[in-house]
């Protein structure tokens, strides 16, 4: 069954695109792929018991240096990665939008709290 899934993801992978990787990325723990003209999928990853890691994937998207951030990485540890990356970047994040209530969406959402962004 695990084969038949990552058959699946290979589309995915491949559209995903690392070559057009604009933020910086640790593979391991948080990776950032440019889709559009400012907009960008960040992919943090989740270990599970029944599919074992598994990568959770949300969306940036940045207007006149300010980021919205659509889902939370997986946890706070890295969210705060994702937070500091974009702000390296000169850009302010000025939300976080979560899309339904699963730690895939909003694990680390209590690291955007401490920064005052808001939900």
């Amino acid at each position: 069954m695990k084969k038949f899934i990552y058959f699946l993801l290979i589309p995915f992978l491949f559209a995903c695109n690392p070559s057009k990787s604009l933020l910086s990325k640790n593979e391991n723990q948080l990776a950032f792929y440019k889709i559009k003209k400012n907009t960008f999928v960040h992919i943090s990853f989740l270990q599970t018991q029944t599919w074992g890691k598994v990568g959770c994937n949300g969306m940036i998207y940045i207007h006149k240096n300010q980021a919205y951030v659509f889902d939370t990485p997986t946890d706070n540890e890295t969210s705060e990665i994702l937070i500091k990356t974009i702000e390296d970047q000169n850009i302010k994040v000025k939300g976080v939008v979560v899309n339904h209530f699963h730690n895939d969406c909003l694990g680390g959402l209590e690291a955007f709290h401490k920064k005052g962004i808001k939900s």
